[in-house]
Parts: C-alpha cells; sequence; structure tokens
C-alpha cells in the first residue's frame, strides 16, 4: 500500500488504529522521510554533547583527592581525552549556541571574520561564518 492509500486508511480508521498502521510502515520503511533526513544531525549533535559531558566528568573526578597513584592515572587520562579531541568544547559550544553564530557572537562578543578564497568560497571581506 502507497503513502496516499495509507493516509486514506489512516483518515478512515483515526485513534490507535491509525497510529498503529503508521507504526507499522515506518518500521518496514524506515520512519517519515523528513525524519530520516534530520537523523544523522540529530545523533550527531548528542554524539557531540556527550563526549563534552564525558569530559567534564573525567576532569571533575581529577579534582577530588585520591591516592597518588590514582589522581596521576586520572590526570592522564584527563590529558589523553583533551588532546584527542582538541576543538571538543568549541564545537559543543557551536552546536549549543548556534543563534549566536549565526548573528556572528561569542559569548556575547562579535567574532571578527577573516577573508576566505578558496575554490569553493570566495569571501574576500571576511563576511561568512565557517565551522
Amino acid at each position: 500500500m502507497g503513502s496516499p492509500g495509507l493516509l486514506r486508511e489512516v483518515r478512515k480508521n483515526p485513534g490507535a488504529g491509525g497510529r498503529e498502521m503508521l507504526r507499522e510502515k515506518w518500521a518496514r520503511e524506515g520512519g517519515p522521510e523528513s525524519y530520516q533526513r534530520r537523523a544523522p544531525f540529530i545523533h550527531a549533535r548528542s554524539f557531540i554533547t556527550t563526549l563534552a559531558l564525558v569530559q567534564r566528568s573525567v576532569l571533575a573526578i581529577g579534582r577530588y583527592d585520591f591516592e597518588p597513584g590514582v589522581v596521576g592515572v586520572i590526570r592522564k587520562a584527563c590529558n589523553d581525552f583533551a588532546a584527542a579531541l582538541p576543538g571538543l568544547k568549541a564545537v559543543r559550544d557551536s552546536s549549543a549556541h548556534l543563534e549566536d553564530r549565526i548573528r556572528g557572537e561569542r559569548f556575547g562578543e562579535k567574532i571578527a571574520t577573516k577573508p576566505i578564497m578558496t575554490s569553493v568560497i570566495h569571501a574576500p571581506g571576511g563576511g561568512v561564518m565557517i565551522a
């Protein structure tokens, strides 16, 4: 049954029956098309946010007084994590504060733009934001 046929059926059987039919269709076909297009971006943002949370948690644990050997291991883990993902905080901040970046702001102050001249981007006045 195609989508127009399914919609006609749902309209004939509103309520739980219609919802169940949609759930079955989405289980077969992978959900609404609009969700399928957005899913990678939704999950990427969740992934970045979770990585930043893990980093902050490990840093917080490192502030406690443990036995000397444990403190060294925790600090090394913190440093290794930060070295593996050096721009994590900036990426998390940009994804969490997208509206500020659109306005060209970071922490309430204007972001200085720089000229960009590549084969893809031509912005000699620096009037674009590239993340």
